[in-house]
């Protein structure tokens, strides 16, 4: 007993199909990438960033390279203070890099 011809070429694709998929001929297209954003949404990021760490934050300078936004802040704590520096990629929306300010030094009691 056989299979009715229309049949046979439905699955002669469909396994077709699956091998050239497996083997890597055939793309399956992901979706669309989110929309670069601006500067001020990735100054308006790094504030938050910053302040999600403890810090009160000051951008200083925003600047772009065309794949990624660098944003340059003054961040202080009651444990640190000073330059922030935060990487963002410019169409992945995520961190590549965050450099905290360092710590400060305990206050010897003169005493």
């Amino acid at each position: 007993m056989s299979l009715p011809r229309p049949i046979l070429r439905v699955l002669f694709r469909v396994v077709a199909l699956a091998y050239l998929a497996f083997a890597g001929c055939v793309s399956i297209p992901e979706g669309p990438r989110p929309p670069p954003f601006s500067g001020e949404e990735a100054a308006q990021r790094a504030r938050n960033y910053c302040r999600r760490r403890g810090y009160a934050c000051n951008v200083i300078a925003v600047q772009s390279d065309g794949s990624f936004w660098s944003v340059d802040l003054y961040a202080s704590s009651r444990h640190a203070a000073g330059d922030m520096h935060i990487e963002y990629d410019m169409r992945g929306w995520r961190v590549i890099r965050a450099d905290e300010p360092a710590s400060r030094p305990a206050e010897v009691d003169p005493g």
